[in-house]
């Protein structure tokens, strides 16, 4: 372990060196506590700064009133303000305890303003974000014994688990992110006793949920490792079905106790689709045991009821699911542009998916085409056809708006039949004659 002194001593801004010495000439005391401290003992590099005192916001804005920093509320019930100067944000916190209500609650129903440091520490979760830093006299104020789990590499709850977890349930999984994030390995008796707490993850709202959720997927980002094992933990906790709650309906008729080793696709693509990854490789692990279709169960796991995943990102990762289960049965060049015309807005993600040994016959055809389609000027959809709703209009003058929607899908399907397609003559041409040899009148 490095010098604690030292290393805090280098990564603190010159903004923060200066509002320090504010409080300083006020005989105020000002601390960091939590993430910041963690990093910097174990030679990380430190993100957010969060900065206890003593001072209540009242007083916060009367300190720094005629400084050159700004002040701005965030929360008076908790005590939170965020303090800038130049580039630089810091979240100053008034010393609080907090009461929960019986629950897993994540706010608290009543906070109470404290001068003592020691009772601000027993609000929080695990010893390793428990450390405060002493800005004045630069060391480490250790509380829960958070440097001796540090080494051990361990992420424990403070006091004991139940008193953490009964306060705010959505510790569970900050427990596991935090384990992911680091490579940590979570203390025993915190693991079991969060795992008969799981239940406290449905007194959370599902948006809070499914924002952890997404940071746990990319956790081991953070600091630049490869492995991941937060998916197994969230396996053995049972907590999946908090996440995607339509797994409350299939509890029993599947098996979630090996998805984590069956995790395929979620291993071999990059950061920016981790979370389709992870959602095809579970609604494929759930296709085996149900026999329906993964895309079928995606729709399922993400409906407004049992996700709170946003709209768009919804419709996305189930086409790409959709697009996913049809590249893997093109045979013909015909049937690989018209998959990739069809689903044009996720075909990057598609190609990741598909970039292994597993799929990689798929993977060729779908890129052969998709280079040539962009080679020869076919279009990948409506807005490349060289004619539009307005020109069809003019054409076929009895022409109803449904129609013409029909008629430009047309018009993109035909394009992919000859390189030479998509012109407006050519076109044209062949809508007449469709419709002429159908009689079909506009």
């Amino acid at each position: 372990m490095l010098c604690y002194t030292k290393i805090m001593i280098n990564t603190l801004s010159k903004e923060l060196k200066q509002l320090n010495n504010i409080f300083k000439n006020s005989n105020t005391k000002l601390f960091i506590v939590g993430g910041f401290v963690r990093d910097n003992l174990l030679n990380l590099t430190p993100t957010d700064v969060d900065l206890p005192s003593k001072l209540t916001n009242d007083k916060l804005f009367e300190l720094l009133k005629n400084t050159n920093f700004k002040v701005k509320l965030s929360s008076n019930k908790l005590g939170t303000t965020i303090i800038t100067k130049n580039n630089k944000s810091f979240e100053h916190t008034t010393f609080r305890k907090e009461s929960y209500v019986k629950g897993g609650f994540h706010s608290p129903s009543k906070v109470k303003f404290v001068k003592n440091l020691v009772q601000d520490a027993k609000r929080r979760d695990f010893t390793i974000n428990s450390m405060y830093y002493d800005l004045q006299k630069q060391k480490v104020i250790d509380v829960f014994n958070g440097k001796k789990h540090l080494r051990k590499r361990v992420v424990k709850a403070i006091i004991t688990p139940d008193y953490v977890f009964s306060n705010d349930g959505l510790r569970i999984l900050r427990m596991v992110r935090l384990s992911a994030e680091l490579d940590f390995k979570i203390n025993k008796k915190t693991f079991k006793v969060s795992k008969k707490m799981t239940s406290q993850l449905g007194d959370i709202s599902k948006e809070r949920i499914f924002a952890e959720f997404e940071l746990l997927l990319n956790a081991n980002y953070k600091y630049g490792l490869t492995k991941q094992n937060g998916i197994n933990y969230l396996v053995k906790l049972n907590a999946l079905k908090y996440i995607f709650t339509h797994l409350q309906v299939l509890q029993n008729k599947v098996n979630l106790k090996k998805f984590a080793n069956n995790l395929f696709y979620f291993k071999n693509v990059s950061k920016s689709y981790k979370l389709q990854a992870f959602i095809l490789d579970l609604s494929l692990y759930l296709s085996k045991q149900l026999n329906e279709d993964a895309s079928k169960i995606t729709t399922k796991l993400l409906t407004a009821k049992t996700c709170a995943l946003s709209n768009k990102k919804v419709k996305i990762t189930i086409n790409l699911i959709k697009a996913y289960e049809k590249s893997l049965n093109i045979k013909t060049n015909n049937k690989a542009r018209r998959l990739l015309q069809d689903y044009n807005l996720v075909t990057q993600p598609l190609f990741e998916l598909l970039n292994n040994n597993k799929d990689i016959k798929a993977l060729n055809i779908l890129k052969k085409n998709y280079y040539f389609m962009k080679k020869h000027n076919i279009p990948f959809s409506l807005e490349q056809l060289n004619v539009n709703g307005t020109l069809l209009k003019q054409e076929f003058n009895t022409v109803k708006p449904k129609q013409i929607g029909q008629m430009l899908n047309l018009a993109l399907k035909f394009c992919v039949k000859n390189k030479n397609n998509n012109t407006k003559t050519n076109i044209l041409s062949f809508l007449k004659n469709k419709y002429k040899k159908e009689d079909k009148k506009w």
